[in-house]
């Protein structure tokens, strides 16, 4: 990639989640139930839209970086992490935009350190966050039932 290409993704990566963040409430009432925020005044038609272009654009710079085998995963491991350790929509919006972009500096670092191709790399250090994020939770949850036991008696 050239600097330039690293100037336009940064660009857009800002757009991204800056409008994402931004819209997150009506966004979010538009993935749950479209009636629903129809009926409470939301632009429903509007927001589809802008979930197509940001999901768009999102893969193409995705595609850019990593190449296009593995947008699917990079677009999916930090959500599913992100669900392993938080309970609301906005928190887990928010710990998969955090867990994507720690993939992909880390990434990006350590490929650049032992010198290999960044986009594989990229997605495993995704894929090591999902493993500590799923042990994190099972651990939790063995803790959680360990206590519910111990109330009960």
């Amino acid at each position: 990639m050239s600097s330039s290409d690293l100037v336009v993704v940064g660009i857009l990566g800002v757009v991204v989640i800056g409008l994402s963040l931004g819209l997150s409430p009506q966004l979010f009432a538009v993935c749950q139930d479209e009636e629903h925020a129809q009926v409470s005044g939301v632009p429903v038609r509007l927001y589809s839209i802008l979930i197509a272009i940001l999901a768009a654009v999102t893969i193409t710079v995705a595609m850019r970086t990593v190449g296009l085998l593995l947008v699917s995963a990079l677009m999916v491991v930090p959500v599913a992490a992100s669900q392993q350790l938080t309970g609301s929509f906005r928190t887990t919006h928010l710990a998969a935009i955090l867990i994507g972009l720690i993939a992909a500096v880390g990434g990006l670092v350590t490929s650049y350190q032992i010198e290999t191709q960044p986009g594989p790399t990229i997605v495993l250090v995704a894929l090591v966050i999902f493993a500590l994020a799923s042990v994190a939770a099972a651990i939790r949850s063995r803790g959680n039932a360990r206590r519910h036991r111990v109330e009960a008696t």
